[in-house]
């Protein structure tokens, strides 16, 4: 038994944080995913296109066993993700899935055991192309799973996250452009964190 987590408010801070985590690593995916969409403009339509990808994030960052908030996390996690893209005139269909497998944080509080549970993710994009380099798009995600246990002890806690997004993107020259998102996520737990955002990002391209 370990008190901390059993008090309740300790969970609903460690709960907070995780959550934090993955709503920002889907709608990180999200982003990303719709910040240059002039790359599928030399497609032709009616084309399907599968991929696939591998991340691993390691475990740095400054890590302190005797405290509950942390900028590392002490253990490693895996992403494989496969993806499909159909086109259909200036219209573009992406779908995606992924699942987040975690390693055991064998050095949480109090020399405790924490393991959790895979995350598993969907993605869905539709945009259209005004012309190369102006594009509009809408976006959703989803993820589940999760679920946490210390030292075996069994948590509440559980990914049950929408996200989804509004984007709009236009150029200012030839190697940058600007993109205005709308972004915004609801937890389905008792637990969890509402937000609503309102971003702006500008990027420069390089090469061919």
């Amino acid at each position: 038994m370990w008190p901390p987590f059993t008090s309740g408010k300790s969970l609903k801070v460690v709960s907070q944080i995780l959550l934090f985590i993955a709503l920002v690593s889907i709608s990180n995916e999200l982003l990303c995913q719709d910040l240059e969409p002039r790359r599928w403009s030399h497609l032709p339509t009616g084309l399907n296109l599968v991929g696939a990808s591998l991340a691993v994030t390691m475990p740095l960052g400054k890590y302190c066993d005797d405290c509950l908030i942390n900028v590392g996390s002490n253990r490693w996690s895996v992403r494989p993700q496969i993806g499909v893209v159909h086109t259909r005139g200036p219209w573009k269909f992406e779908l995606t899935g992924s699942v987040f497998v975690f390693t055991d944080n064998d050095d949480f509080v109090d020399d405790a055991i924490l393991k959790q549970k895979s995350v598993y993710t969907a993605q869905a994009h539709v945009i259209y192309t005004f012309k190369p380099g102006a594009w509009a798009s809408l976006s959703t995600g989803y993820g589940t799973g999760g679920r946490i246990s210390v030292d075996q002890l069994k948590t509440s806690f559980e990914v049950d996250n929408w996200i989804w997004s509004a984007n709009f993107g236009y150029p200012i020259g030839k190697a940058q452009s600007v993109m205005l998102t709308w972004l915004s996520g609801r937890t389905q737990n008792q637990v969890g964190r509402d937000s609503d955002n309102l971003l702006l990002g500008w990027s420069i391209r390089w090469g061919n």
